[in-house]
C-alpha cells in the first residue's frame, strides 16, 4: 500500500519447453582417460533413449536402451579394432517430442 492506495501488478506467465541438448564426443580410448562412448543428454527423457554403435558394414556391435550405460569398445569380449564406428541416437524431450542424431566416433588405441 502506498498512501493508502491499494495496487495491484499483472504480468503475462509463459511456459518455456526447453530443448533437449545432446553432446557426443567425436572420439575415445577404451585404455585412456576417456574410455568409453556415450553422450550427455540434457532435458532428455531417460525412458524413451536408444543407443546404437555400428562397425562400416552396419553390424550392430553394441545397443543398450539405458542412458546410464555407455559402449566401453569391446565386441564379444575382444577390443574392436582402431577405426570409425557409426552411431545412432534416439531420445525424447520432456514435452514428448522424439530427436535422432546420427554420426561417427573414433576409436583410438
Amino acid at each position: 500500500e502506498i498512501a493508502g492506495e491499494d495496487l495491484t501488478a499483472f504480468s503475462n506467465e509463459e511456459c518455456v519447453a526447453t530443448p533437449a541438448l545432446i553432446f557426443v564426443p567425436n572420439a575415445f580410448a577404451p585404455a585412456g582417460i576417456n574410455n568409453e562412448f556415450k553422450p550427455v543428454l540434457v532435458n532428455a527423457d531417460p525412458t524413451n533413449y536408444q543407443m546404437i554403435v555400428m562397425n562400416r558394414w552396419g553390424e550392430v556391435l553394441f545397443s543398450t536402451e539405458n542412458i546410464d550405460e555407455a559402449w566401453d569398445g569391446y565386441v564379444g569380449g575382444r577390443i574392436a579394432p582402431e577405426g570409425v564406428y557409426a552411431y545412432y541416437f534416439k531420445y525424447t524431450n520432456f514435452n514428448g517430442t522424439e530427436k535422432e542424431k546420427k554420426g561417427t566416433v573414433l576409436l583410438m588405441r
